[in-house]
C-alpha cells in the first residue's frame, strides 16, 4: 500500500503545533518554578513575622541540601536582605518583609500573563488539531484512478 504524500500545508499546520505545544510545556514548566518561589517567599515571609522581637532564641539555620546548623538569634531587628544581582542591603525586619511581599506580588503578576498566555495556547492548539485531523482523513481517501 503506497503511503499518502504529506502536502506543505498539513506541514506547515504540524509545525505550528508541534512549535505551540512545546511553548506550552516550557510555560507550564515555568509556572510551577514560579509558584515554587511564591510558595518558598510566603514561607520566609511567615518565618520573619515569627520571629519579630525575639532574641536569644535559639534556631535552627539552613546551610544548604538540607543541612542545618543550630544558633542563637541575637538580634531580629536588622537582617541582611539580597536586592538583586547578588547585592547584600541591612534592612529592617519590616522592609525586609515589604521587600519579599513585593516580590510575592510581581510573580503573581507574571504568573496571571503567563496562564492567559497558556489559555490561548491551548485554545489555538484545539482549533489546529481539527484540522490537522481533517488533513489526515482527506489523505486516507483512496484517490480515483483517471482513465485513459
Amino acid at each position: 500500500m503506497e503511503l499518502p504524500e504529506i502536502t506543505p500545508e498539513l506541514q506547515e499546520k504540524l509545525a505550528e503545533f508541534d512549535s505551540l505545544k512545546q511553548q506550552l510545556n516550557a510555560v507550564e514548566k515555568n509556572l510551577v518554578q514560579l509558584e515554587q518561589k511564591r510558595n518558598e517567599l510566603s514561607f520566609i515571609i511567615d518565618s520573619l513575622k515569627s520571629i519579630k522581637g525575639q532574641s536569644g532564641e535559639k534556631i535552627l539555620v539552613p546551610i544548604g541540601s538540607g543541612v542545618f546548623v543550630q544558633a542563637v538569634l541575637e538580634k531580629s531587628d536588622k537582617l541582611l536582605v539580597e536586592v538583586g544581582s547578588g547585592v547584600v542591603l541591612k534592612k529592617s525586619l519590616e522592609e525586609a518583609q515589604e521587600i519579599l511581599e513585593k516580590q510575592s506580588e510581581e510573580i503573581n503578576k507574571i504568573q496571571v500573563k503567563m496562564r492567559a498566555d497558556t489559555d490561548k495556547m491551548i485554545v489555538k492548539l484545539s482549533e489546529l488539531e481539527p484540522e490537522i485531523m481533517s488533513f489526515y482523513q482527506e489523505l486516507q481517501k483512496p484517490k480515483k484512478k483517471s482513465k485513459k
